[in-house]
């Protein structure tokens, strides 16, 4: 699996006019295997991917690194957002259609109408059961976290063969094995597309530390600034400094406690026993 974070923010441009951004942040954990036994490892490769005939938008993937080719499919001779989200969507449905009829019915020696007529069925057998349940649950286990602009607006949009569903309004969002931990980490900041972009850029770092608690989740980390009308890549310098600052606040938590006697607390003195344990 993977970690992919994106955050909007505000700043000022060149001309000194409040212009959004997006900070978007990748590990470098490639994951593979058949589902029940998974490698994974650190790989120097890029988890995101400029799309469009002007590159103007981008993807991230989490899940079958192997899908993101046919997932993205079609879109390089386009350039509006919404056109390139709507494809991409359309092509995750067409993926899972694909596998469906490849994994569930060609071993059956079925097609699509010979389904369709056991479905038609007065009584449905258990055999037409069992495939029915199949192919409701299956999913591809892959989504796109897909970045861009709408009329200079920053949108984040998540994107799998079920959703193709915006978090402008959440300001962020994450996909990926840390997912949930990034986004809480986001929450507790209380991030908000306001945020300058030292303040957008820290807070889409700490969510990605905060996220390698995860299994799946790699140490290595790339994070870039998603304007308009270019992509600047964080340095390692920068990271090192962030890196510090980050350490600091876990410390500066650390010490804050260590500088306070608990002793003072006397918790057990004042607590009223309510049943003696013989």
């Amino acid at each position: 699996m993977t970690i992919c974070i994106s955050a909007i923010g505000t700043d000022k441009n060149g001309d000194g006019c409040d212009e959004e951004f997006i900070v978007f942040a990748t590990d470098h954990m490639i994951t593979f295997g058949n589902g029940n036994i998974d490698n994974e490892f650190e790989h120097n490769i890029q988890k995101y991917k400029e799309l469009g005939s002007t590159k103007n938008v981008i993807a991230m993937l989490s899940g079958d690194t192997l899908l993101f080719e046919e997932l993205i499919k079609g879109t390089e001779t386009l350039n509006d957002f919404d056109d390139i989200r709507n494809k991409i969507h359309n092509n995750f449905k067409e993926k899972r259609k694909s596998n469906i009829k490849i994994q569930v019915l060609e071993p059956l020696s079925m097609d699509e109408n010979e389904l369709k007529n056991l479905l038609t069925l007065p009584t449905i057998n258990q055999v037409a059961k069992d495939i029915l349940n199949e192919i409701l649950k299956y999913r591809l286990k892959t989504s796109i976290l897909l970045i861009g602009f709408r009329n200079k607006k920053a949108q984040i949009y998540e994107i799998d063969e079920v959703r193709n569903i915006s978090a402008r309004d959440l300001h962020f969002n994450s996909i990926g094995s840390g997912s949930t931990n990034a986004s809480h980490s986001l929450f507790i900041q209380k991030h908000c597309k306001k945020n300058n972009l030292k303040e957008t850029i820290y807070n889409v770092y700490k969510s990605k530390r905060n996220a390698e608690v995860s299994i799946g989740v790699g140490k290595e980390t790339e994070i870039l600034i998603f304007s308009n009308n270019k992509i600047i890549t964080i340095g390692e310098d920068d990271l090192v400094e962030l890196n510090k600052i980050y350490e600091d606040e876990l410390n500066f938590g650390k010490n804050e406690i260590n500088g306070k006697t608990l002793n003072s607390l006397n918790l057990l003195n004042n607590c009223e026993v309510k049943t003696d344990v013989k």
